[in-house]
């Protein structure tokens, strides 16, 4: 009987983990089920008078080749557009003025973002010891290294672009196990990267086709979701929208031989199946898991998540006092304002406004001012006008203006979350079969759910096909 495998989740991670199972592993069904009538979670996008709005992701940073490779298996490499050189300015808010982020040792010298002191300071960093703590905050890791001023100025703006979370409270084992294994081996990052730059050089390279990049990059026409759509169209028919999983359990097959999986649908209906796999929300699948298996349900419940809102807002060109020449900006907490920063995302993509015109897209809420993302859409709009005046000397209506909410937009790696993952690996081995996958767990952005999505798939597929080899012998 052929193996039947479930994707729980119409996501990025749940649609490439389908990809990849279906290449792979041809011999097995596998089938994907999504709770809404629409594929792509938070990836989505809108025309409006021209105007190209996204949901939520508006680029993709492929350091590893993996997302390029994938648009190659699916025919749309061709639709693949790096940010332009404009997204090589980067600004961060400090005392009110928009400074540029220094992005090579030169201009780091003569920026006008950071104190002398800070600068000095940064020599001390390749006499930096490795900590002795387990795990610790991203805040805390940057001043042993680099100095308060430096955590509070370029750090922390950075983790709130990223996880829209607090340095404080966010491990660097979790989001940037990378400088955490540095710091362990070498104490000094700069000493660390330079001795494994040399340790490169004297290996032979890797024979690898794949070609990562640290050029954030889209598609042509739609963004990110053109990568939703060429999976949804390829695999239509193992798809099934408007089916929300309430329920799991384990059952007997009809003929009391084989250990299957029930899966119980909110409309009453039911289906089965050998092995699922779970692209949700760490807290979706948290509920889906209560009757099944309450520690793993527990500890899935363990993950929180920071709220998010999106304002994607259209404006005359000649609405901005200054020219739009670069990514956009990051704001520090320290500076106290009610937005998280600014993207700007015409002057980066094409596409994202008619000619004459400019898009801007403003993000509000975070772990750090949660309360924010709750406002009314008329007090959103009055927030960002007020913060856009003060800021960019904007004071113009814009004449376009979309609000994507994400109550629950990105999980948070809280300092302890690697040992929440080696919970959820101890739950997992007591219910075989059953697979997580998704951006809660092993990094947040597209590119790693599509890597991890990956992973999980080739080390099924090996599974299976080992399993198939043995019941042909046999």
């Amino acid at each position: 009987m052929k193996k039947r495998v479930i994707i729980v989740g119409g996501g990025i991670s749940g649609l490439s983990t389908l990809h990849y199972l279906k290449t792979l592993a041809p011999d097995v069904d596998v089938q994907l089920f999504e709770a809404t009538d629409r594929l792509g979670g938070v990836i989505g996008s809108d025309f409006v008078d021209g105007y190209m709005c996204e949901w939520g992701p508006n680029g993709i940073l492929d350091r590893s080749g993996a997302v390029r490779e994938l648009c190659e298996q699916l025919g749309i490499d061709n639709e693949i557009e790096f940010a332009n050189e404009n997204s090589k300015n980067r600004f961060i808010l400090r005392e009110g003025q928009l400074r540029v982020v220094p992005m090579s040792p030169g201009s780091l010298i003569t920026s006008r973002l950071l104190t002398t002191f800070a600068k000095l300071r940064l020599l001390r960093e390749p006499f930096t010891s490795s900590s002795k703590e387990e795990d610790e905050s991203i805040q805390r890791f940057a001043e042993r290294h680099f100095g308060k001023e430096v955590a509070d100025y370029l750090i922390q703006p950075m983790v709130t672009g990223i996880h829209a979370g607090q340095a404080e409270q966010l491990s660097v084992k979790s989001c940037f196990p990378l400088l955490h294994e540095l710091d362990g081996e070498f104490g000094s990052l700069i000493r660390g990267m330079i001795t494994r730059k040399r340790r490169a050089k004297k290996q032979p390279l890797k024979d690898s086709k794949r070609k990562g990049s640290m050029r954030l990059l889209s598609l042509k026409p739609t963004g990110v979701y053109v990568l939703i759509d060429a999976l949804a169209k390829r695999y239509a028919d193992s798809i099934h929208t408007g089916k929300q999983v309430e329920s799991l359990e384990k059952i007997a097959d009809v003929n009391g031989v084989r250990k299957l999986f029930g899966l119980r649908f909110k409309d009453q209906t039911t289906t089965q199946a050998d092995e699922v796999i779970l692209a949700l929300p760490a807290y979706c699948a948290a509920r889906i898991l209560r009757a099944l298996s309450a520690p793993l349900s527990t500890n899935l419940s363990r993950i929180p998540y920071a709220p998010i809102t999106v304002v994607c807002l259209g404006f005359p060109l000649t609405a901005s006092p200054r020219p739009l020449k670069g990514f956009g900006f990051l704001i520090p907490s320290k500076e106290n304002r009610a937005i998280l920063g600014a993207i700007w995302s015409s002057s980066i993509f094409s596409g994202r406004a008619p000619d004459g015109k400019f898009q801007l897209r403003i993000l509000l809420g975070g772990a750090g001012n949660p309360e924010v993302a709750q406002l009314t859409d008329a007090q959103t709009l009055e927030t960002v006008a007020d913060e856009l005046h003060d800021l960019m000397g904007i004071s113009e209506e814009p004449e376009m203006v979309r609000i994507y909410r994400w109550n629950k937009a990105i999980p948070q790696y809280m300092v302890g979350h690697s040992t929440i993952l080696r919970d959820l690996e101890n739950n997992l081995s007591e219910v075989q079969g059953l697979h997580l996958t998704g951006n809660a767990y092993h990094g947040v952005g597209v590119s790693e759910c599509i890597i991890n999505s990956e992973s999980l798939a080739q080390k099924l597929a090996k599974q299976y096909n080992k399993s198939f080899i043995v019941a042909g012998i046999a």
